[in-house]
């Protein structure tokens, strides 16, 4: 005779059955949640990011602006002066220093005159830091004279010399034929004090009998 013996079955406990799909439940309402604030919170740094893109652009975008600005304003407060006699073209130490006490206020790397006669003046920082004066007649060769300048703008020392044409040079006769405040195409040469690399904004000069005098640049320094 058989034995039967009774199936055992395993019981699972009842707080488990009852607990188990609440928590699965739970886990899944956890996960979405993650997955849809992971989602939500790339596409918030994506806005963000393009945002603070496209506001950084706008604050450069601004700040270029104003600082390109600066060298047509300045040349338009002096040609003003010089057409109302304020500002002397024929007194060179008056121009030397007006221009000089321009670059303590300005950070510009030239702020110059030439003139129909050939003769001209300006003030540079060639080197980026330290202010010197050209002061060249029309009477080539080595008829330009660059001055090294104390602290109130004087005449010191000569630092060197050479050649310069007012009327072979692009800031000189590109406003002059354009009749009008421009910017020159890049100027970029090698002076004893080493390479001069610049953008220049010119415009012409006149009396106040609109007689043409000649011009003026005031130059941004592209290697600093």
């Amino acid at each position: 005779m058989k034995t039967h013996h009774p199936r055992t079955h395993k019981a699972f406990p009842l707080q488990a059955v009852l607990v188990v799909p609440f928590v699965l439940q739970i886990f899944g309402a956890v996960g979405l949640v993650g997955y849809l604030s992971f989602t939500n919170g790339q596409k918030a740094v994506n806005d963000l990011a393009e945002q603070l893109t496209a506001r950084t652009s706008d604050v450069v975008d601004e700040h270029l602006k104003s600082y390109l600005s600066i060298p047509q304003t300045l040349n338009q407060i002096n040609a003003d002066a010089i057409r109302r006699g304020v500002l002397d073209v024929r007194d060179r130490e008056t121009v030397g220093k007006y221009f000089w006490d321009q670059m303590q206020a300005y950070d510009l790397t030239y702020i110059g005159i030439g003139l129909t006669t050939g003769e001209g003046l300006g003030v540079a920082r060639y080197d980026g830091k330290t202010i010197t004066l050209d002061d060249w007649t029309a009477k080539l060769p080595n008829n330009n004279i660059n001055y090294a300048l104390d602290s109130q703008g004087n005449r010191s020392q000569i630092n060197g010399r050479w050649s310069w044409n007012n009327f072979g040079e692009t800031w000189y006769t590109d406003p002059i034929a354009a009749g009008k405040p421009i910017w020159a195409k890049i100027y970029a040469t090698n002076f004893p004090t080493g390479p001069y690399i610049s953008a220049s904004a010119s415009r012409p000069i006149y009396d106040s009998q609109r007689r043409l005098l000649g011009m003026l640049a005031a130059d941004i320094h592209l290697l600093t």
